[in-house]
């Protein structure tokens, strides 16, 4: 659970990188699974997050952790991950979260300030590792429940699979999963499919 004070301590210092797996609806149609129906619009929008009711959805005990930022981001706080432009996949992001146990996720990427479309170019140093750790330390600082954070992507999971002792260290209980980056060369409705066997696996865990 997340109150006002911690959300604006959090946008204050990490809203520039960060946001939250909650999405505004479309306003052409809604979204579906069943007949599939997905939807690149309204994405940009962030205004409910000025909404003090929506706090109540927010799960700082799962992360989604991309790599890097890649493309230059909206300046205005938690519009990573909400990225409106045609080119941008983060409406599948929407899709596949929707009505999940990872809706209202915290969201944010290992490497700051660097905007590279090219993940191969991007290297992941200890710099970037103790940045990480001073705000999962600040996410989850009034949080009682084990902490999961997600890999989007495969060179994000390796990275922390190697420092995977440390964060059962500094987060006693911490696990690390993974799941295809929403950029990949996969559908919304495939992608749904692999973030609803991610669940499952952290259902099976936490039960």
């Amino acid at each position: 659970m997340i109150d006002k004070h911690h959300f604006t301590q959090l946008e204050d210092n990490f809203g520039k990188w960060a946001s939250w797996a909650v999405w505004a609806e479309p306003e052409d149609a809604p979204i579906s699974e069943d007949p599939p129906r997905t939807s690149k619009n309204n994405i940009g929008s962030i205004d409910f997050f000025k909404d003090d009711s929506r706090l109540a959805i927010l799960k700082p005990e799962y992360v989604l952790l991309g790599l890097n930022w890649s493309r230059k981001p909206n300046i205005v706080h938690w519009t990573n991950f909400h990225d409106p432009r045609p080119e941008a996949q983060d409406y599948k992001l929407r899709y596949a979260l929707l009505d999940t146990r990872l809706w209202g996720a915290y969201m944010t990427d290992l490497v700051k300030n660097c905007v590279q479309l090219d993940a191969g170019k991007v290297k992941p140093n200890d710099d970037d590792y103790v940045s990480l750790k001073k705000e999962l330390k600040s996410l989850t600082e009034k949080n009682s429940k084990p902490l999961t954070v997600i890999a989007l992507g495969n060179k994000v999971h390796v990275y922390l699979s190697k420092k995977q002792e440390d964060l059962e260290k500094e987060f006693p209980g911490c696990r690390i999963e993974k799941l295809v980056h929403y950029a990949a060369r996969i559908s919304p409705i495939q992608y749904r499919c692999e973030v609803k066997k991610l669940c499952l696996r952290i259902a099976e865990h936490e039960s």
